[in-house]
């Protein structure tokens, strides 16, 4: 089985407009358009309980988090 690629496609994607523009069998130039709430939903089922970036800035500049030397007087 032979898995077509993007590039065997001469596909163009724009992942910031959700868009993928190719060459249909008649030549003609198609548009997929994609749809930013089930991107969304899917990018938060993807990453929900993983450890992000984000997550760990606002887990530092938390005030709960105080760390202090046993030596401090």
């Amino acid at each position: 089985m032979v898995r077509t690629t993007i590039a065997d496609l001469l596909a163009v994607p724009s992942t910031a407009h959700l868009k993928l523009k190719y060459y249909t069998n008649k030549g003609q130039v198609a548009t997929l358009h994609g749809d930013i709430e089930a991107a969304r939903r899917c990018f938060e089922a993807a990453t929900r309980g993983s450890v992000t970036s984000a997550s760990l800035l606002a887990h530092q500049r938390s005030p709960s988090l105080h760390f202090s030397s046993p030596h401090q007087t």
